[in-house]
């Protein structure tokens, strides 16, 4: 908005109508202090660092403090009158926001008046208090009273002085407009009424989407000197941020696991449709190659029964288990101080969950131990390099460094060690260790304790159907003769600008509503 007020000050002032119709009187306050701060921030208001320590005590802290604020005060209303007297497009955007203020307010008062309280606006509820920030800084306070009680509409302030005048009305707008139908807000049937105005704030996703783009194009121009591989990390988060805010779905095509066991606790689900659907979905990745020799631990505690994170644990750890190949196919690992390798019983989707739903689990999980089961298994079938496990996946409502038994450093050195010494140097486990618990955040990237720089697994955190779809997109054809184009480590950052809308798409969109038909440009 400050863009548009500086190229387009016209046609910002006189479409300000629009947000007073669609509630969004707290909107136009934020445009006009914005507009202002400019002028604040050019300005250096003076602070009595100096009087912090003073031989009268705290007494004279706080008076110089108390004096200084007031002193602030008429320095930033001194700049609000010298803007509204000189900037002519500033002036302009006050009256607007003004005039739109005593409009609703009159008629709210008029429809309270009347009893017609559920057609009350919100105008009342942002308008500023008397001696509030926002009416300090701007002095609209008094704009306001004085358009709802004009002089030559009462004979009271006929002859009175301009200051006087002033006064008068802003104490009457508090006590006769602001006051009473500030109570009235408070009923149930303006409640009612403000419930059917939601609407509007669902379609505000495009504009904050806007806003989402602006940090996206400041960032670019600011990546110059940084890390490449850092800088498309920080995109990818603004990327989610768009996507989960319009609401765009990767692939509509293919259920994901996790929707799919969804669907099958869900009532009115269907055992054969969901079965279909995961069949669906394994032979779909299975014919790409992906996620063929992996191998998962789930943690299925008490507290995750029926939550989301439950479904998507179950379901990447079934996922998982289904795709990948002898001797490796159809286990999975308990998240336990002892885990143990459990081959996965059941003979239906439905039976098969619940059996991974029974697993035992604790509280931590002994890493060590499972590379230590991973590596007798090879050794007691003689495994070749190509059928070790190329990663083991964590799925766990656990951070990082709690989840352990013991510190994975130390873990994977012995590991490492022990790997080497049957000739297996280079085949131990890379860790996926993904805490379904928090928000999205960025994937950080784990360190080899043993090889300096060298990457041996990754930590995501956070879930989506979008996040989940971009890492199946990342993963690369594990089979050896496909061309290796893999991701990092299976977050396919690339793909995500392509999967957005255009900029100019999502502002026709965040336009193209009916409210908004009647937008004008002016200038």
């Amino acid at each position: 908005m400050l863009w548009v007020h500086k190229n387009h000050p016209l046609t910002l002032a006189l479409n300000l109508r629009v947000f007073g119709d669609l509630g969004l009187f707290k909107d136009l306050l934020g445009i006009l202090h914005k507009v202002l701060e400019e002028s604040i921030c050019g300005h250096y208001l003076w602070t009595p660092y100096g009087y912090w320590w003073t031989p009268n005590g705290r007494n004279k802290v706080e008076e110089v403090v108390a004096a200084w604020r007031r002193a602030a005060d008429i320095s930033k209303a001194k700049i609000a009158v010298e803007r509204y007297q000189n900037d002519q497009r500033y002036q302009n955007l006050h009256n607007q926001v003004a005039d739109l203020f005593s409009e609703f307010l009159k008629s709210d008062v008029k429809f309270l008046e009347s009893g017609e309280i559920e057609n009350i606006s919100f105008a009342a509820k942002f308008c500023p208090s008397i001696d509030s920030k926002y009416d300090k800084a701007t002095l609209i306070c008094e704009v306001i009273a004085k358009r709802i009680f004009p002089r030559v509409d009462y004979e009271e302030y006929k002859d009175i002085s301009e200051p006087h005048y002033a006064y008068r009305v802003r104490n009457r707008l508090q006590k006769q407009v602001l006051v009473p139908l500030h109570k009235v807000l408070q009923s149930s049937s303006v409640n009612n009424a403000v419930e059917r105005k939601k609407s509007w704030s669902q379609n505000l996703n495009a504009l904050n989407c806007l806003e989402t783009y602006w940090e996206i194009y400041n960032y670019r121009c600011s990546i110059i000197d940084r890390d490449l591989s850092q800088s498309r990390l920080e995109l990818f988060k603004l990327y989610m941020k768009i996507m989960d805010r319009l609401g765009i779905k990767i692939d509509d095509r293919l259920k994901l696991p996790h929707q799919v066991i969804a669907f099958l606790n869900n009532t009115q689900g269907s055992d054969e449709i969901a079965e279909l659907q995961w069949q669906k979905l394994v032979q779909g990745l299975s014919n790409k190659g992906k996620l063929r020799i992996c191998l998962a631990v789930c943690d299925s505690s008490l507290s995750m029964i029926g939550t989301d994170k439950e479904m998507a644990c179950i379901a990447m750890g079934l996922l998982i288990s289904e795709l990948s190949e002898s001797p490796w196919n159809g286990v999975v690992f308990s998240f336990t101080d002892f885990p143990k390798i459990h081959k996965i019983v059941g003979e239906s989707l439905r039976s098969k969950c619940e059996f991974m739903r029974q697993m035992e689990c604790d509280e931590k999980v002994d890493c060590l131990e499972i590379y230590n089961r991973v590596l007798e298994i090879a050794t007691t079938q003689k495994l070749n390099h190509i059928k070790m496990p190329k990663r083991v996946f964590v799925f766990t409502y656990k951070d990082f460094v709690e989840a352990f038994k013991y510190d994975w450093p130390d873990d994977y050195t012995e590991a490492y060690n022990n790997f080497r010494k049957r000739g297996f140097e280079f085949n131990v486990p890379e860790l996926e260790f993904w805490n379904l618990k928090d928000s999205i955040a960025k994937p950080e990237v784990i360190y080899s304790p043993v090889k300096e720089n060298q990457k041996v697994g990754i930590i995501i955190t956070g879930f989506s159907s979008n996040l989940l779809t971009l890492f199946l997109k990342g993963e690369a054809d594990s089979r050896s003769y496909a061309a290796q184009f893999q991701a990092p480590y299976g977050i396919d950052l690339q793909s995500v600008p392509k999967l957005l809308p255009r900029v100019e798409d999502v502002f026709d969109s965040a336009i193209s509503r009916e409210e908004l038909e009647s937008l004008v440009l002016f200038d």
